[in-house]
């Protein structure tokens, strides 16, 4: 999956991260600051909800012709303000890729849950979310 080539993704300049560890980053740059100078909270809930598509996409490569993630659901939690380069991590709840896989095989469907972590570039948490994802088979 090429993340960039959404366009939003574009708009904003969502990047793959160079970072070893890490999946998806935003710059450090001003366009994504709020009135308080860090960076806003709609910046960090799009890195964090297409780090979570990308992590999927990543790891269910198989599927990315005949299946589309869509987001049902999301719980966040901003812990700190962030400045500077932000960076994600991601995992999935309470499942395996290999489960989600073998679901997809059988009902051509799937419900899971990942959580995403981001990070300033000191690498500290700054915000924390769940998303919950059903996966379903494209319709021609």
């Amino acid at each position: 999956m090429n993340l960039t080539a959404l366009p939003f993704n574009a708009l904003i300049e969502l990047e793959v991260a160079i970072e070893e560890g890490f999946l998806c980053a935003l710059k450090d740059h001003v366009q994504y600051t709020n009135h308080l100078g860090t960076v806003h909270a709609s910046a960090l809930f799009s890195l964090a909800e297409n780090s979570a598509g990308y992590f999927i996409g990543l790891n269910l490569p198989q599927f990315a012709d005949n299946f589309v993630p869509i987001l049902r659901k999301s719980e966040v939690k901003y812990l700190k303000p962030a400045f500077g380069r932000i960076l994600s991590e991601a995992t999935l709840i309470d499942t395996t890729f290999t489960a989600i896989e073998e679901t997809l095989i059988q009902k051509n469907r799937a419900l899971f849950s990942t959580e995403v972590c981001l990070f300033n570039q000191h690498q500290q948490k700054v915000f924390v979310g769940t998303f919950d994802w059903f996966v379903t088979q494209k319709t021609t």
